[in-house]
């Protein structure tokens, strides 16, 4: 059975919706919930970063235990520094979402959340050794590649 692109089904479209629809909740609280607190000068931001990123990693981690199971979590001390590394990295990355959500709109906010895509797809793919030669790219990752630029594309129209 062969599937044309209008075949989709309406359980893999919405999906596919869920989270844009989910990113643009965390986008509208992140930014309330941040000016509230850092204008009335109950917390910095690198306070209310930590809090933001410790309540992620406790709803993200017993999903990662269901879906990667036990041995995904025990492996994080065998690579020690790519974990530092990628600590400080995302760190870095929400420290600077917070502080441009308390200095712009949910919508400049949620466009520049999709447009990240691109440098941690390139992190990750310099982190894994993967060649970023165009021939390359094309060959093993045009799917990966054609969809990043669609996000960022809709991205930017949205932002214009």
């Amino acid at each position: 059975h062969h599937n044309t692109p209008g075949d989709a089904p309406l359980y893999a479209i919405a999906l596919n919706l869920i989270g844009p629809a989910f990113q643009g909740i965390v986008v509208a609280l992140l930014r309330k919930s941040a000016t509230r607190e850092i204008d009335a000068e109950n917390t910095s931001y690198a306070e209310f970063t930590f809090l933001k990123l410790c309540f992620s990693a406790l709803a993200a981690f017993p999903v990662a235990l269901v879906c990667e199971g036990a041995a995904a979590v025990a492996t994080v001390h065998l690579e020690t520094a790519r974990f530092a590394m990628s600590t400080l990295l995302v760190s870095g990355v929400q420290l600077s979402f917070t502080v441009l959500a308390t200095l712009t709109s949910s919508t400049s906010v949620g466009v520049v959340g999709t447009c990240k895509v691109i440098p941690q797809w390139l992190l990750a793919f310099v982190a894994n050794g993967t060649s970023l030669s165009p021939q390359h790219l094309a060959t093993h990752h045009l799917q990966h590649l054609a969809g990043v630029v669609l996000v960022t594309l809709s991205a930017l129209l949205w932002a214009y």
